[in-house]
């Protein structure tokens, strides 16, 4: 979560649009919570719901987190991501992983996208 409150808190973030995964509903049990803990404006949609917010709503970044990273780079993330990634692509958005690195580890994050990567720059 800290690229995204890092984007609001630097005033080029209006809203998350936060997908609600099933069956764990990790969207509102964690996203949703956190972002709304930290003063960053969500709602929470279906993950059924992201096609057509990537159509028709104004998004420009698509940020998912990772579970995992393998050592040779491979992201593990969860199912759907592949699926976001896609439509991603399709609507010519900007993909974003993201995870926390493990405490004392620096960094964090990689970007893919058909639009191009701006490290530090969320537009």
């Amino acid at each position: 979560m800290g690229v995204v409150q890092a984007a609001h808190r630097a005033g080029v973030l209006k809203e998350v649009l936060v997908g609600e995964a099933c069956p764990s509903r990790s969207g509102a049990r964690l996203a949703a919570w956190e972002l709304q803990r930290t003063g960053v404006p969500c709602s929470l949609i279906a993950d059924t719901a992201a096609a057509s917010s990537m159509k028709y709503d104004p998004v420009s970044w698509v940020v998912v987190g990772a579970e995992r990273i393998a050592a040779n780079g491979d992201v593990i993330t969860t199912q759907g991501t592949y699926a976001l990634a896609i439509l991603a692509m399709h609507h010519g958005l900007r993909f974003m992983w993201w995870w926390p690195p493990p405490p004392g580890v620096a960094g964090g994050g990689g970007c893919q996208s058909a639009a191009g990567c701006h490290p530090g720059r969320a537009d």
